[in-house]
């Protein structure tokens, strides 16, 4: 019975790998609610209008993996909207929720790398040199916004 198992496995519903999944909180509890814990330890690709809160979700999560200490997080900058300020701010506002010394934040902020990718090879390989780092020195990557280097691939194309 094992074998077969292992030849032919039984299948899952989609929910169930979902709940099953390893998570990153994400530190807004409504959302990690709907998300069954937060987002899933995988590639997850948040995508919504203009103005939907897509950079908002990014810096928030930014700022709680990087509370915890243990790793950094790789921020890839594609369409130059990466604001430290806006970074610092929603650090600040996250500690003081806790509890926490909001002045604490200059810690967690030299644990951001930013990088520019200016094109989708200039992305592919960020994301390349952090598959291969040391597994745990980053906790998250950030890709803002793939979108943006595809519309000038087919901007070229056209």
């Amino acid at each position: 019975a094992k074998a077969a198992e292992r030849v032919a496995p039984e299948a899952r519903t989609a929910l169930a790998i979902l709940v099953e999944a390893v998570r990153f909180k994400t530190q807004i509890p409504a959302l990690d609610r709907l998300l069954h814990g937060g987002l899933p330890c995988a590639v997850t690709e948040v995508v919504g209008p203009a103005g939907a809160g897509k950079t908002q979700l990014c810096f928030t999560s930014a700022a709680a993996a990087t509370r915890a200490g243990v790793g950094e997080v790789v921020w890839i900058d594609s369409e130059g909207a990466f604001r430290p300020e806006r970074l610092r701010e929603v650090i600040q506002a996250s500690r003081a929720a806790m509890g926490l010394d909001p002045a604490g934040f200059w810690e967690q902020l030299q644990r951001v790398r930013v990088v520019v990718g200016e094109s989708l090879e200039d992305v592919h390989s960020h994301v390349q040199t952090v598959h291969n780092m040391t597994v745990g020195s980053v906790v998250l990557c950030i890709v803002d916004s793939v979108a943006a280097v595809a519309r000038v691939v087919g901007e070229v194309a056209a």
